[in-house]
């Protein structure tokens, strides 16, 4: 998130989103990755509040033991 399009707070890095995907399915890797990464103002005018989204998408593994 960007407050006022200077103070940002949050995290929407690439290593954020591959943990909470693996916390959600369980898997331990992904396979054939994809990434992207999108930019949404609320109020684009004046630009009040924005933030960014990142996607990951891929395949979850679970190693064996």
């Amino acid at each position: 998130f960007f407050l006022l399009a200077v103070l940002p707070f949050g995290d929407s890095t690439f290593s954020t989103a591959v943990n909470d995907a693996l916390t959600k399915t369980g898997g331990d890797a992904l396979l054939n990755v994809s990434v992207s990464s999108s930019l949404y103002g609320l109020i684009p005018i004046y630009n009040v509040l924005s933030f960014t989204c990142t996607t990951v998408k891929g395949i979850a593994i679970k190693f064996n033991d």
